[in-house]
């Protein structure tokens, strides 16, 4: 039995249900789905986005709006949202 992974999403101090995955591709791909949905954005959006030096494989939308390998955040009409992937 491989790895799995866990993907938890924050609104507001709202913990989601954990959602697990077999693979880390298909937990990111659900957590982007989620994070582009939440923030508005398309694939060209994060195609145009900045990488952030600091943040090995981290890509910032704007100062309230990035996205990483394991993690993303962002706030929108006054709320903010937090993913995070973990491997379990």
């Amino acid at each position: 039995m491989g790895n799995k992974y866990v993907l938890i999403e924050v609104i507001e101090r709202e913990i989601s249900v954990p959602e697990f995955f077999p693979t880390y591709e298909a937990a990111h791909k659900a957590m982007m789905r989620k994070f582009k949905e939440a923030m508005g954005l398309g694939d060209e959006d994060l195609a145009e986005a900045e990488p952030v030096e600091r943040v090995d494989g981290g890509f910032k939308i704007d100062d309230d709006c990035c996205f990483t390998q394991w993690n993303a955040y962002g706030e929108r009409y006054g709320q903010n949202f937090d993913w995070h992937i973990f491997e379990v």
